[in-house]
């Protein structure tokens, strides 16, 4: 029967979603997989959509009702992160805007894998705004996890002599938000970070050597 859900959304896992929200329903904070006649360890993972069935547990409403309605909640955090990101790369507010509107509602290059024929929105969404925007709550949140994270980021970039203790509790909170909803985000989190390491590693000691050249 119809279940609330077009295919364009990958309609193939949201009985897996909708499985992870009615086991919260039911109390449990451990997944249980329950699509297997194998035995299976209970795990804590998939915590946003536990934390959705105990939404619904006290509410008393619908499975899907709260599933959608999580998506609709989410939206602002996506668009207002790629919004704030995109402030820290342009000074105009025209160019922000227009960048907003090439980021969120457009497809970006994904235009390159229709002329090849490699097109299907299942395998593009978590790198698209505008395809991530429709899809569940995780991707949507994932990708606003990652934004939030770049703006305080960039931020602690830009102010490195000043008190940065909120942008680090902004990163952190970013993170956070990437642990529950997206983890594999975190790799490029990590690999950001490195990278700022280095760049600061060498860089310091490129100054020491220069200033030892000119004693």
């Amino acid at each position: 029967y119809y279940i609330g859900f077009a295919n364009g959304i990958n309609a193939r896992d949201i009985m897996a979603y909708l499985m992870r929200i009615e086991q919260g329903r039911r109390g449990n904070w451990l997944f249980e997989q329950w699509y297997t006649p194998e035995p299976a360890p209970r795990l804590f993972i998939y915590q946003l959509y536990f934390f959705l069935g105990h939404l619904v547990r006290i509410l008393r409403i619908d499975n899907r009702i709260v599933l959608h309605l999580s998506r609709l909640a989410s939206l602002p955090v996506l668009w207002l992160g790629l919004y704030a990101l995109l402030g820290r790369l342009f000074v105009k507010k025209k160019e922000r805007l227009v960048g907003f509107l090439l980021s969120g509602l457009l497809l970006g290059f994904t235009w390159l894998f229709m002329l090849n024929g490699f097109y299907t929105p299942e395998n593009i969404q978590e790198a698209s705004v505008f395809w991530s925007s429709y899809h569940m709550p995780h991707f949507i949140l994932g990708l606003a996890g990652f934004f939030w994270f770049l703006y305080y980021f960039l931020g602690f970039i830009k102010n490195e002599q000043e008190n940065n203790s909120g942008l680090v509790k902004g990163m952190l909170g970013a993170v956070f938000l990437l642990v529950l909803t997206y983890p594999f985000l975190l790799i490029h989190v990590g690999v950001l970070l490195i990278l700022y390491a280095l760049e600061m590693l060498l860089g310091h000691s490129f100054q020491k050597h220069s200033q030892h050249i000119r004693a």
